[in-house]
């Protein structure tokens, strides 16, 4: 999500524009469990090929800035709450990219759930991808209770989100 700004963006000269992922597709409720799982992968890949490639850009860019709308961080780029920032356009789509790539894995690990898909591998043996999905139900939590500041949530549901490979 959004929280993923602080991880974004590496400068390059020419500008690359990403697909910025809807949470839900149409597309969605033909999905089957490997499909699901191969959505997650087709959009961690995303995520993490502007992660890569971008990662200072937005960085930089953002730095220090308090993010409020967790929920919604593609429409929180565009509805201000960054206007105290001065984002470049391409800070901005990377932003909206990844972000947007992020909370489409959290929809399809949200779709597994409720179609009692089986639990699928992580980057660490002793966790599944229903335990990641259970750890970012629970920095928000933290987060909308004040318990962590945005910066931390933002560095956690990274750290979790990267798990899922």
């Amino acid at each position: 999500m959004l929280l993923l700004v602080l991880a974004l963006g590496g400068c390059s000269a020419t500008r690359v524009n990403y697909t910025v992922l809807e949470p839900t597709m149409s597309s969605d409720v033909d999905l089957n469990c490997p499909l699901i799982d191969d959505e997650i992968v087709s959009a961690n890949r995303l995520r993490d090929t502007i992660l890569e490639a971008h990662g200072d850009v937005i960085g930089d860019a953002v730095k220090d800035t308090a993010i409020k709308a967790v929920t919604n961080p593609v429409g929180a780029l565009t509805s201000g709450v960054m206007k105290s920032v001065t984002v470049t356009s391409a800070a901005k789509h990377y932003t909206e990219a990844a972000a947007a790539a992020g909370v489409r894995m959290e929809q399809l690990l949200r779709y597994k759930r409720e179609q009692d898909c089986p639990t699928g591998p992580t980057f660490n043996p002793s966790m599944t991808d229903e335990d990641i999905l259970d750890g970012l139900d629970a920095i928000l939590e933290k987060f909308e209770s004040e318990q962590i500041t945005a910066q931390d949530y933002i560095w956690k549901r990274r750290s979790l989100l990267d798990q899922l490979r």
